[in-house]
C-alpha cells in the first residue's frame, strides 16, 4: 500500500510538470526524461497491483478501481508528453538545436556507461561511489530529478530500501545521496572489510596462472582501496609480502626463495615481478592454465564454442541400450524391453539403476538454478518470498512416530510436479531447449511448482495443509495425519491397531488422490498393512534392510533405527576444513549418538585454539585424536535404537505407569542432558527407552562449573 501511495506522489509530480509547460516550456531533454519516468511508473503500477492481488485481499474491487484510475492517469500523461514532444519545431535555430541535441545525447549515452549495481556490500561502496559521482553526480547537464532516477535504478536490496520511499524530485536527491553516504561511508567498517578480503584470500593449492594472478590482483585492489582511505600503504611492503608468500603453493615458494640473493628483507616489487613471470610460464606450459593432467588435457573439448556444444550434445544423446547393450537403439526402442509387462519393465529399470523418466543410466539430471543472476544482477529467487514454515518440525514428527505400535512410512510421488502454478507466473519459469544441435531452439514455460525456486517448499506444503483442511470432515483420520505427520513429501505415521492404521492409510490415499497426488513406497513394521497394496506402491524390503526416511535409517523388520556408516573418510593431509566437513555430515536430529559426535566437536575446538588455518595439515598429536575419533564413530553402526518406546511383552496395559526421567551434567569442556521414558508396574521398574539428548561445547572463555 505504501508503494502505491509513493507511486501516486510520482504521478502528481509528473502531472504538475506537464501542467506547467504552458507557463515554462519544457526542453526536449526534460520531455524525454519525463516520458521515461512515466513509462517506469506504468511498470511499477503493474508490479504493485500484482503483489496486492497475490495477498488475496477481501476488498478486491477497491484495489481494482485504484489500479484502473492510476493506469488512466499514466495513459493521459504519456499522451500529453508525446504531444509536447511532437510540437517541437523541426526548424529550430542551429544554436538551440545543438543545445537540445547535446542534452539528448548526454541522456542517451548515460546508460552506455554500464554503471554496476550496489546492493549494500561495503566492499563495493567506494567503487560504486566514485563511478556514480563521476558519471552522474557531477554531471552538470542532468537535473537533480534525473540524477535521483539514475541513482534508484542502480541500487538493489538493502541499499535501495534506504531511499525507496522517497519521491523522485529535485529537493530529495541531495537528501538521498547524503543518507547513502552516511550509511555506507564508514571508514572503519570499510577498512575492516578490505582487510578481511585481503586475509581471507584462498590458498594457491595448485599452481595455475589464473590462481596466481587472482591472488596478485585482489591484493593490489585491496591496497588501492586502503589508499583511498588514506592508509599509509607505502609502509606495508613487508607485511603484504608475507601474506602473499604464505598463500602460495610450496613449489612457487621454493622457486622464489632460490631467486633471492641474500637474507635481507625482499621488496614487494620483487615478489610481484616473480609472480607475474611465474604466471606467464604456467600459462605457456602444457596444462599450466589448469590443474588437469596431460592425459585430461588431451581429452579436453575443443575451444571452438560451436564445436564444443556439438560434441557435448552428441555425447549426451548417443545410442545405447542399457538392457541388451546394443548401440543401434536406446532402451525405449528395445524389442525385448517393450515385450515385458509394465511391472516387469519397472523392475528391469530398477535393477539396472536407470531413470524411470528418460530410461537412461547416464543421463544428465535437469536442475533449474533459480538463483542464477540475470544480466541486471537479479535472480528469480531474489524476487521471490520464501514463505513461513507451516509443517511441524522434524524433531516432533520423529518423536510422535515412536509412539505408534504399528508404524508406516510413504512419500508423495513427484509432489512438486502435481501442483499447478498460476498462469500469469509461468513466464518466470521459462526455459529454452533443443534435443539436437541441428534443431531450432524451442521455448517452454514450466506449468508446475519447480524444485530450486525459493517459494517451492512453502507452495507445496501449503497445498497439503489446505487439502487437509478441506477434507477434514470427509476424511478425519487422513486429514489429521496429513497435517501433523508429513515433512514436505515424506509421511511418518501409525496407530495402535491394524484397523485404525488401515483406515488412516485408506483415507490418506483417497484425499491425496482427489487432488492428483499419489502415495508410494509404503513400508510398515506390520506386513499386513501393505500386503493388499499394489506391488508398484510398496517398497520391497529384504531381511535387515533399512529404509532412509527423513534422513534416518529404519529397519522395519526389527523395528529399530540404525546408523549406516557410509561417510567417506577424508584423504590425507588431514586439515581443520576436512575434519569439520566430516563431523558435520552426521545427521543426528534427536541426539542419539551425541556423545560420540561431541568428541569430534571438541577436536575442532582444540584446532581453533591451536591457531591452525583451514588448510594447514594437523600435527601428530591431533592426528592421534583424529584416529581415535574415527574408531569411535565407526562403532555406531552396531547401535540399534528401538523405534517403539514400549515392549510387546506388556504392550502396555492400563496398569503400566510412565515417567519421563531427565539427567544433565557439565564439565569444563562440555555439558549435556538426556531424557528417557521409563515404564513401571506397581512401582517396579520394567524398561526404559532413550528419547532425546543434547550436548553443547563449553565456551572458550572459561566459566565456573556451577555457572
Amino acid at each position: 500500500m505504501n508503494e502505491r501511495e509513493a507511486l501516486k506522489h510520482t504521478l502528481q509530480y509528473l502531472e504538475a510538470e506537464i501542467a506547467g509547460n504552458s507557463a515554462t516550456p519544457l526542453t526536449v531533454a526534460e520531455v524525454n526524461y519525463l516520458l521515461i519516468s512515466t513509462n517506469d511508473a506504468g511498470k511499477d503500477a503493474i508490479h504493485i497491483h500484482t503483489c496486492i492481488m497475490h495477498q488475496n485481499p477481501s476488498d478486491v474491487d477497491v484495489h481494482a478501481a485504484e489500479y484502473t484510475s492510476i493506469r488512466k492517469r499514466i495513459g493521459k500523461a504519456i499522451s500529453a508528453l508525446t504531444g509536447i514532444k511532437m510540437s517541437f519545431d523541426a526548424s529550430t535555430s542551429p544554436s538551440t538545436s545543438t543545445a537540445r541535441a547535446n542534452s539528448c545525447q548526454a541522456e542517451l549515452r548515460l546508460p552506455k556507461l554500464e554503471l554496476f549495481f550496489f546492493d549494500g556490500d561495503l566492499q563495493q561502496w567506494i567503487s560504486f561511489r566514485d563511478l556514480f559521482v563521476t558519471a552522474v553526480h557531477n554531471n552538470q547537464s542532468l537535473s537533480k530529478s534525473q540524477k535521483f532516477t539514475y541513482l534508484k535504478a542502480q541500487l538493489r536490496g538493502e541499499a535501495l530500501r534506504q531511499i525507496q520511499s522517497m519521491i523522485i524530485s529535485d529537493s530529495k536527491y541531495d537528501l538521498a545521496w547524503t543518507q547513502l553516504a552516511t550509511r555506507y561511508h564508514n571508514e572503519r567498517e570499510l577498512l575492516f572489510c578490505i582487510m578481511k578480503r585481503l586475509f581471507n584470500q584462498p590458498y594457491v593449492n595448485e599452481p595455475t596462472a589464473t590462481a596466481i594472478r587472482q591472488l596478485v590482483d585482489t591484493t593490489r585492489e585491496c591496497l588501492r582501496s586502503m589508499e583511498i582511505l588514506n592508509c599509509p600503504v607505502e609502509h606495508y611492503d613487508a607485511f603484504i609480502t608475507y601474506i602473499l608468500f604464505i598463500k602460495l603453493d610450496s613449489t612457487s615458494q621454493e622457486l622464489w626463495g632460490h631467486g633471492l640473493n641474500n637474507s635481507s628483507i625482499p621488496e614487494l616489487k620483487n615478489l610481484y615481478d616473480f609472480l607475474e613471470s611465474r604466471a606467464r610460464a604456467l600459462a605457456a606450459s602444457k596444462g599450466g592454465s589448469n590443474s588437469r593432467s596431460n592425459k585430461q588435457q588431451h581429452n579436453m573439448q575443443t575451444r571452438n564454442p560451436e564445436r564444443s556444444k556439438q560434441t557435448k550434445v552428441t555425447h549426451t544423446f548417443k545410442l545405447h541400450c542399457i538392457k541388451c547393450d546394443s548401440s543401434t537403439h536406446n532402451l525405449h526402442k528395445c524389442p525385448d524391453f517393450l515385450s515385458l509387462t509394465a511391472q516387469s519393465r519397472f523392475e528391469v529399470i530398477r535393477k539396472l539403476q536407470g531413470c524411470i523418466n528418460c530410461l537412461r543410466s547416464d543421463h544428465t539430471r535437469v536442475v533449474f538454478d533459480a538463483s542464477m543472476k540475470a544480466s541486471n544482477g537479479i535472480s528469480l529467487n531474489d524476487q521471490l518470498m520464501v514463505g513461513p514454515t507451516i509443517q511441524d518440525t522434524l524433531y516432533n514428527i520423529i518423536l510422535r512416530f515412536r509412539c505408534h505400535k504399528i508404524a508406516f512410512t510413504a512419500d508423495i510421488a513427484k509432489m512438486y510436479r502435481q501442483i499447478i502454478v498460476d498462469l500469469q507466473d509461468r513466464r518466470f519459469q521459462r526455459i529454452v531447449w533443443k534435443a539436437d544441435p541441428s534443431h531450432p531452439i524451442r521455448h517452454f514455460e514450466l506449468n508446475t511448482v519447480t524444485y530450486g525456486t525459493a517459494a517451492a517448499p512453502f507452495l507445496a506444503t501449503q497445498c497439503l495443509q489446505t487439502l487437509a483442511d478441506k477434507t477434514a470432515i470427509q476424511f478425519p483420520m487422513g486429514s489429521k495425519a496429513l497435517k501433523s505427520d508429513f515433512y514436505v513429501d515424506d509421511c511418518m505415521s501409525g496407530g495402535s491397531n491394524l484397523q485404525e492404521v488401515k483406515k488412516t492409510r485408506d483415507e490418506l490415499n483417497s484425499l491425496l488422490t482427489s487432488a492428483g497426488f499419489s502415495l508410494r513406497k509404503w513400508v510398515s513394521n506390520l506386513p499386513a498393512l501393505t500386503d493388499d497394496l499394489e506391488p508398484s506402491l510398496r517398497e520391497p524390503i529384504e531381511s535387515q534392510q533399512t529404509i532412509k526416511t527423513l534422513g534416518i535409517h529404519w529397519d522395519p523388520t526389527l523395528d529399530s533405527f540404525k546408523y549406516v556408516h557410509q561417510i567417506k573418510v577424508p584423504q590425507k593431509p588431514i586439515t581443520k576444513r576436512s575434519i569439520l566437513s566430516y563431523v558435520s555430515k552426521y545427521f543426528d536430529p534427536l541426539g542419539w549418538i551425541s556423545p560420540v559426535i561431541l568428541i569430534g566437536k571438541l577436536l575442532i575446538q582444540e584446532l581453533w585454539q591451536a591457531g591452525l588455518t583451514w588448510d594447514e595439515p594437523i600435527t601428530d598429536v591431533f592426528h592421534q585424536k583424529w584416529e581415535g575419533y574415527l574408531d569411535s564413530i565407526s562403532q555406531v553402526a552396531s547401535l540399534h535404537i528401538p523405534r517403539w518406546y514400549f515392549k510387546s511383552t506388556y504392550d502396555p496395559p492400563a496398569d503400566v505407569e510412565l515417567a519421563l526421567v531427565g539427567y544433565s551434567d557439565a564439565s569444563e569442556k562440555a555439558y549435556g542432558s538426556v531424557i528417557y521414558i521409563c515404564h513401571y508396574r506397581n512401582n517396579q521398574y520394567l524398561s526404559s527407552s532413550l528419547v532425546t539428548s543434547k550436548t553443547r561445547l563449553a565456551p572458550l572463555k572459561r566459566i565456573s562449573l556451577p555457572r
